[in-house]
């Protein structure tokens, strides 16, 4: 591969995390785009109440501008063992392998299942499971939202998986 077209390869995939980051980034501000409000916007993004304040947005605005510029930099040959293994983790979360025949991230009936599984968890194990899986907020931190100990939001989160998968495959 010529290194145009390594550099091109490397721009896509670390563009998604950039703007998500990005994203992250302007809600920290106190903008409440693309909603009117704090709780419409978390309403849209999570499906639920949740404080889009920066002790909430910047970690995981963090966390997807460092894997986007990892991507990037290793598409650029530059970074060494470290991008690589960034890169590594980008991309098995993004399509990890057990999930190689589900159907894309903008598939209309996923999402559509998906969020019927969402809305037949309580709210607090919605809240717990999108905060950590999808936000990737670490332990301490959803406690910290929910004002409980971490041991209280680990085992919630537990329980939250687990009845995902259980109304996943019913």
């Amino acid at each position: 591969m010529n290194v145009t077209t390594r550099h091109r390869a490397g721009t896509a995939p670390a563009a998604l995390p950039a703007v998500d980051g990005l994203a992250h980034l302007y809600w920290a501000t106190g903008a409440t785009w693309p909603a009117s409000d704090e709780r419409a916007l978390s309403l849209a993004v999570l499906g639920t109440r949740v404080s889009f304040g920066p002790p909430v947005v910047l970690p995981p605005a963090a966390i997807t501008l460092t894997g986007a510029a990892a991507v990037l930099a290793h598409a650029r040959g530059r970074g060494g063992p470290a991008t690589r293994l960034v890169t590594a983790a980008v991309a098995a979360r993004a399509r990890p392998a057990e999930l190689a025949d589900v159907p894309g991230r903008g598939d209309p009936q996923l999402a559509a299942d998906i969020d019927d599984v969402l809305a037949r968890l309580s709210p607090d194990h919605r809240t717990v499971l999108v905060l950590r899986d999808v936000e990737g907020l670490d332990e301490e931190s959803a406690a910290a939202l929910f004002g409980v100990p971490p041991g209280t939001a680990k085992s919630r989160l537990h329980r939250a998986r687990t009845s995902f998968r259980k109304a996943w495959s019913s």
